[in-house]
């Protein structure tokens, strides 16, 4: 017989993980997007990732609330996640990944597989023997640009939350619920990056990267 606790380990998802080591999460389904990972880090809110809160309630009315620091972060079945061996390495990798060059290779080899792009990504590192060299002319000029990026992000993301949801981020610590952002973030938030001159720089040295493999 097996229990419901038997099927959250299901394949070792949870105990594969290393919830302290620098990872590069990307989406599973047809919009592929990718991000670093710190698990030292915080939202773009300013919020922990390495904090949690259980609140106990009885008849829809807290009882009880404590709130603990974790040992790092996991990923549930919504995310998937690569390891990387330092956090320029990570950055690089999400630089890439959100590449334009990088994206028709995935949704190239996406065409016939099942809904989802899964392990696709990491397969296509593995074909190209891409791997990160501080040396490489084009890698660690990657790493930096996609830094630039998601600082530039998290700016877009703090802009929306404050002019559009009309929320005070000063008032935002870690018992608030999260704010009501629609399932479309991503692509909508994207299209309010106004910084072409850093995606083209980026897009740029990823060509180069996988040009070079």
């Amino acid at each position: 017989m097996e229990l419901v606790t038997d099927r959250l380990d299901y394949q070792s998802t949870l105990s594969n993980q290393r919830p302290m080591a620098f990872r590069v999460v990307h989406t599973r389904s047809r919009s592929f997007y990718a991000a670093v990972l710190n698990p030292n880090g915080s939202t773009a809110l300013g919020l922990p990732f390495s904090a949690a809160r259980i609140r106990t309630s009885e008849a829809g009315n807290t009882v009880s609330e404590n709130k603990f620091a974790v040992a790092g972060v996991i990923c549930d079945n919504l995310l998937h996640s690569v390891v990387t061996k330092s956090e320029s390495e990570a950055y690089w990798m999400s630089g890439l990944f959100n590449s334009h060059e990088f994206n028709r290779l995935v949704m190239k080899q996406a065409l016939g597989e099942p809904p989802g792009i899964y392990t696709i990504p990491v397969k296509i590192m593995e074909q190209l023997k891409l791997e990160f060299d501080r040396n490489d002319s084009t890698h660690v000029p990657l790493a930096k640009t996609a830094r630039e990026l998601e600082s530039s992000m998290r700016a877009t993301v703090r802009r929306y939350i404050v002019e559009e949801k009309g929320i005070d981020l000063n008032t935002i610590d870690d018992s608030d619920q999260s704010p009501d952002v629609p399932a479309t973030i991503s692509s909508a938030l994207l299209r309010r990056l106004n910084d072409e001159e850093k995606i083209q720089r980026l897009n740029k040295f990823a060509e180069q990267t996988i040009a070079n493999a």
